[in-house]
């Protein structure tokens, strides 16, 4: 409480409804108008030191999610309910560390706009997708009440697995900035979809255990992320199906003729 409470702006819902409102205004109102006389932007080198940014960030989020683990993955499913708290023998004293991953996390998601200002900048409109934009805009709000207001444990799992997909995310980003010489080398781009597709369907057995041992958790936790979640599933379902089988079709259709 004592760690949370001392972040007065950052921490205020008001900077979490502010900043998600700012990021939509930019990008569906200043920078379409602001880009529509103006040449796409490349940002090159700006953009290798932002997925290097990423990068670092979201390997340093690993470490600590690691680190509130105790290194014992296996107590996640042993203790649903309290699953930093287990792997640490119940110190009080962790609680602030998890206090503090959830405050890091969360600024994380915020920075992640960044991804959307680039891309409108660079007019890869087909990029700004409606998966995208809606990802992008649930997580600021929706962490700022799980890690702010409900405080549950078992959003540091949710946000462990979703840092480690990020961090291989970037360094695809990262790579695929170096120019086309780099392609033949990103065959498993897909896959980085597929590893987020298994990551719901986890989180969403995780959130069924949490309610089935009936947890003393927040309803509106479970509620919250079940939504959240399964609506996440069924857009990068749609996606996978979209972007990756009818690629495949394609080239059985070409082989056949």
């Amino acid at each position: 409480d004592e760690y949370l409470g001392s972040k007065h702006y950052t921490g205020s819902p008001y900077y979490a409804v502010l900043v998600t409102a700012v990021y939509l205004w930019l990008i569906f109102y200043l920078l379409p108008w602001f880009m529509s006389s103006r040449k796409p932007y490349t940002f090159l080198r700006f953009i290798a030191v932002y997925n290097i940014s990423q990068i670092i960030y979201n390997a340093i989020l690993c470490y600590l999610y690691v680190k509130l683990l105790n290194w014992q993955s296996l107590k996640i499913w042993e203790n649903t309910c309290y699953p930093i708290s287990a792997a640490n023998n119940f110190d009080p004293a962790i609680n602030v560390k998890i206090a503090a991953f959830g405050y890091y996390y969360y600024l994380n998601k915020v920075y992640d706009f960044t991804d959307t200002i680039l891309f409108s900048l660079k007019k890869k409109s087909s990029q700004v997708t409606f998966l995208h934009v809606y990802h992008h805009t649930i997580m600021v709000p929706f962490m700022w009440v799980t890690i702010f207001a409900l405080r549950e444990e078992l959003f540091v799992i949710m946000a462990g697995m979703n840092t480690l997909i990020h961090f291989i995310m970037y360094i695809y980003y990262f790579l695929s900035n170096l120019g086309p010489a780099w392609q033949k080398y990103l065959w498993w781009k897909k896959y980085i979809t597929t590893f987020q597709i298994m990551q719901f369907c986890s989180l969403l057995l995780l959130l069924a255990k949490l309610n089935y041992e009936g947890c003393k958790s927040s309803p509106y936790f479970t509620i919250m992320w079940t939504f959240v979640i399964t609506s996440f599933l069924i857009l990068f379902v749609q996606f996978y199906l979209n972007t990756y089988k009818k690629k495949t079709s394609i080239v059985v259709l070409q082989k056949t003729n």
